[in-house]
Parts: C-alpha cells; structure tokens; sequence
C-alpha cells in the first residue's frame, strides 16, 4: 500500500486511492464512516438543541413573535438527527461497537 492510498484508507475517503478487496475490509470501512457520521450528528445535535432552547426562551411573553418563527425547521433538524443517530447507533451496535463512552 502506498503513502497515498494508506492516507485515503485511514481517513475514510470514499474516492480515495485504496480499493477494499475483501467484504470484511469493506465491512470495516463502512463501519468507520458510520462512526465518523456518528461523531459529527451528535456535535450537530447539541448546537441545535441549544439553538431550540435559545428560541425557546425568545418565544417567551416579550419574545419572538409567531410571524419570526414561522420558517424555523431547528426543531425539525434536531428530530431527524436524532433519528439518524438512531440508526447509526443501532448499525454499529449490531455490528460489535461498544458506544457506551
């Protein structure tokens, strides 16, 4: 393996220079990605579910009126990374991980 396609393998690249060649190599590299998915939804998760209680307390007597939040979707976001966090977890679970930490 060269410098390049050991640099495309480690950092997960999906076009990167590396070719799996075994469905257990493939395993483990789809399982990579889902972790690597895994740790980027859950930071996304908790900015927006500070966003959500920030437009909470706007929403407030003396807040954001109705016409403001009218094309708000932060709640909507949050509903469906959690669900996708939901899969992953569920993914990589059935697949041996330990996510426990």
């Amino acid at each position: 393996m060269t410098v390049i396609e050991f640099d495309a393998w480690i950092s997960g690249e999906t076009d990167g220079a590396y070719r799996w060649t075994t469905t257990d190599e493939r395993s483990e590299r789809t399982q990579l990605q889902a972790m690597r998915e895994l740790d980027a939804l859950h930071r996304e998760g908790k900015r927006l579910a500070s966003n959500v209680a920030v437009e909470t307390a706007l929403s407030a007597p003396g807040g954001l009126d109705d016409e403001s939040r009218a094309w708000d979707t932060t709640q909507q976001r949050l509903d469906d990374i959690n669900r996708r966090i939901a899969q992953l977890t569920s993914y990589l679970v059935s697949a041996g991980w330990n996510l426990d930490s």
